[in-house]
């Protein structure tokens, strides 16, 4: 068991925390710098409520892990993540390690913390056996993927793979966060694949390599895939990923369901029909379901400030307008989710692959 103390904490972790494995990851506190906002704060993470702690040294329980994680804002690695490293080093704790570092960082912490103590989180798998070309997938897969940037919607794949399973599907959930991985039966997409340097191409394969060797290693019902960044730009100013990263993984593998989650808009039952026809043409698939989130994009407000930040909604102002069309969910619900799997498997009975259960 690892009695265990994220850091840096900010909202965007919430809804992988919230899933997290407790018999194998006992979250004893959260630590975020001052500056960010949310010191103080009380969170639910799992069966607990936990404060938010501007410095380690202020949690009171006991530990014997520190967990490193990504976060919405940039930190300095010398002046914040080297003392945390430092701490650990003294005491003799376990780091586990979920951020994106640079090389030379990476080489620095195997080298300072023991490897006994030191856990780097990455991909299940290694494919560099496979030969040069893309193999055909025979497992369904469903791709989920967030329409804007910043929306971090990994609850949804979280509960689409529950409910999956609990109907009987062996379930793969592969996710492009390595924080995903404190949670049971989760893998991560190969960093190869979406880290920023190297060639579309080797990317591209790699890729396809490592749902070929899921497939034949763990032989799921289907597969999940929760997309890196995001699809579309709204703004030149305040920017994603530019769909790169759904790019690469629609060229490495055949999608069989998409989901696509968008925040809300006004009158977006009426118009995500015509979004989803440029949504479609970038992965070169049809987008089978649309996801509204509890959330609103102020534009002018994320231009002024260079940072994308949504504002909550009412589940209500949401609920109404999906019933005007059929492919429209609200996957925040359970009974939403429940529809959604319905037409996952309505659609895939016809794979052979697919035993009905």
């Amino acid at each position: 068991m690892y009695n265990i103390i994220i850091f840096p904490y900010d909202d965007t972790l919430n809804s992988i925390l919230s899933y997290i494995d407790e018999n194998v990851y006992d979250v004893k506190g959260l630590v975020s710098p001052c500056g960010w906002g949310y010191c103080a704060n009380e969170i639910k993470i799992g069966r607990k409520i936990l404060k938010v702690y501007g410095n380690i040294d202020q949690v009171k329980e006991n530990y014997n892990s520190i967990c490193i994680v990504n976060s919405r804002y940039d930190l300095d690695f010398e002046k914040y993540i080297l003392p945390v490293l430092k701490e650990c080093k003294e005491k003799n704790l376990d780091v586990i390690l979920c951020r994106d570092l640079l090389k030379e960082e990476i080489k620095f912490v195997k080298q300072y913390i023991k490897e006994n103590k030191l856990h780097i989180i990455h991909e299940k798998y290694d494919v560099s056996k496979f030969q040069d070309e893309i193999y055909d997938i025979n497992t369904p897969v469903v791709f989920i993927v967030d329409m804007l940037t910043e929306m971090h919607s990994e609850n949804v794949s979280s509960e689409v793979y529950i409910e999956l399973e609990k109907r009987g599907y062996k379930t793969y959930l592969l996710s492009a966060k390595k924080e995903k991985k404190l949670i049971n039966s989760v893998d991560v997409i190969p960093e190869i694949v979406i880290n920023n340097k190297g060639y579309n191409r080797e990317k591209i394969l790699k890729f396809n390599h490592y749902i070929k060797q899921v497939e034949i290693i763990d032989h799921p019902d289907l597969i999940i895939v929760e997309a890196p960044g995001n699809l579309l730009e709204i703004s030149k100013m305040v920017i994603g990923d530019f769909g790169s990263g759904a790019y690469i993984i629609s060229r490495g593998i055949s999608l069989d369901y998409v989901i696509c989650n968008m925040p809300y808009f006004s009158g977006f039952s009426e118009k995500c029909d015509d979004l989803g026809q440029c949504i479609e043409a970038r992965i070169e698939a049809e987008v089978d379901a649309y996801n509204i989130t509890s959330q609103y994009l102020d534009l002018a407000d994320a231009e002024e400030n260079g940072v994308i930040e949504y504002m909550d909604v009412s589940r209500d102002l949401i609920v109404d307008e999906i019933k005007n069309n059929e492919k429209i969910y609200y996957l925040q619900e359970k009974m939403e989710t429940s529809r959604v799997v319905d037409d996952i498997i309505k659609k895939l009975e016809s794979y052979a692959e697919i035993e009905l259960i």
